[in-house]
């Protein structure tokens, strides 16, 4: 390749390369569909930490007061 060009294959990679790759961020703001306030978390959920540990909490007291004494 003595016109100072680069092979077709070496382009391809080369563009590739220069080409910009979505970033996905790993955190997203939400607003808390309990209380309201605005987070930013990780996963996929409506709730911030504080609301999601309470109704946790409910749940499992509620679970163990169902049977019988």
């Amino acid at each position: 390749m003595s016109d100072g060009k680069p092979c077709p294959c070496m382009q391809t990679h080369v563009d590739m390369m220069r080409a910009s790759v979505p970033k996905n961020d790993p955190l997203r703001k939400i607003e808390c569909a309990a209380c309201g306030k605005t987070v930013w978390v990780n996963r996929e959920t409506k709730y911030c930490f504080d609301c999601e540990t309470r109704m946790v909490k409910d749940n499992a007291s509620a679970d163990n007061n169902d049977g019988p004494p």
